[in-house]
């Protein structure tokens, strides 16, 4: 039952960003904005790449976010990473997706569960990385 939630997440976001286009998290806060708070992430590997949601997951970790846990999605992510937001305000899941290197974000409500928001990484999951990558 759970594999096909996730799988019908998946076609679900893929369809959903061919047919809408779906485009960026907007543009990053100005250098007086008041940083994310802490945030309960799960990420999920889009792609073939072994390891990579348990990096973004570690990077995330050290941003000062909550990683609700890591693993594959059910399918590869032919495009874009996505970030799904699951219960967040609409201004603090884009702040979010800009933070990560402005990333799609897709609105999937569910105040059910235990994440604020969904990372599904794509083939651009380098994005998230540099845009995560310490100050310095």
């Amino acid at each position: 039952m759970k594999r096909n939630a996730w799988l019908l997440l998946a076609v679900a976001l893929c369809g959903l960003s061919l047919w809408a286009g779906v485009r960026g998290g907007g543009a990053p806060p100005g250098p007086d904005a008041a940083p994310l708070p802490p945030l309960h992430v799960r990420v999920l590997n889009g792609t073939e790449d072994p390891g990579v949601a348990r990096d973004v997951g570690r990077r995330l970790g050290a941003a000062g976010h909550v990683i609700e846990g890591v693993g594959n999605a059910p399918r590869l992510l032919p495009g874009r990473t996505l970030l799904v937001n699951r219960r967040l305000d609409d201004a603090t899941a884009r702040r979010l997706a800009a933070a990560l290197g402005g990333v799609a974000v897709v609105r999937e409500w569910d105040g059910r569960c235990s994440e604020d928001a969904v990372l599904v990484l794509g083939k651009d999951w380098t994005t998230v990385v540099a845009a995560l990558a310490p100050e310095g």
